[in-house]
C-alpha cells in the first residue's frame, strides 16, 4: 500500500463574529474527492488561536458528500455524517490534530466527496479565531 500527501486547506485565518450562545459554520473545502482512496486520514494544523481563557470552541470536521449524475451541480451533504476534532483553550499551538476514517469504502458513511468545515460554538465572551492548514493522508486500495 503507498501512502500520500494531499494538500486540501492552505494557511488560512478563521474569525467568528458571534454573539454568545450562537454557533457558525465556515466551508473551508468542498467537493474533495476521496474515490481512489481507502485509508483516510484529516491532519488540522493549528497555527494559534484565541481560545485561551474562554470556554469558547472550534469544531474541525467533515461531512459525507456526493452529487447526482443528473444534476452535478446539485450536492447533497449528510449532516448527521460530520465527523470533528476540538480545538478549545488547551489546544497548544503548532499542535496537529488528526481525524482517522478506516476503510472509507466499506464505512456506512461513504461518499465519494467530502466537505471540510469550521464550526464556532461562543459561549463567553472573548475572540473566536484560528489559524489553520488542512492535509488528507491517504492510503490507495
Amino acid at each position: 500500500m503507498t501512502g500520500y500527501v494531499i494538500p486540501c486547506v492552505p494557511k488560512r485565518s478563521v474569525t467568528f463574529a458571534m454573539t454568545n450562545g450562537t454557533s457558525n459554520e465556515v466551508i473551508l473545502a468542498d467537493r474533495v474527492e476521496l474515490v481512489h482512496w481507502r485509508e483516510i486520514t484529516m491532519m488540522f494544523r493549528v497555527h494559534s488561536h484565541t481560545l485561551g481563557g474562554t470556554p469558547n470552541t472550534i469544531q474541525l470536521g467533515v461531512y459525507a458528500q456526493t452529487h447526482s449524475g443528473d444534476d452535478p451541480g446539485l450536492l447533497f451533504i449528510d449532516p448527521e455524517s460530520i465527523t470533528t476534532v476540538s480545538l478549545n483553550q488547551n489546544t497548544p499551538t503548532g499542535a496537529l490534530l488528526e481525524l482517522p476514517f478506516q476503510d472509507w469504502n466499506n464505512a456506512p458513511y461513504h461518499a465519494p466527496m467530502l466537505r471540510v468545515v469550521a464550526q464556532a460554538t461562543k459561549t463567553a465572551t472573548g475572540q473566536l479565531s484560528a489559524v489553520i492548514t488542512a492535509d488528507i493522508s491517504v492510503k490507495d486500495s
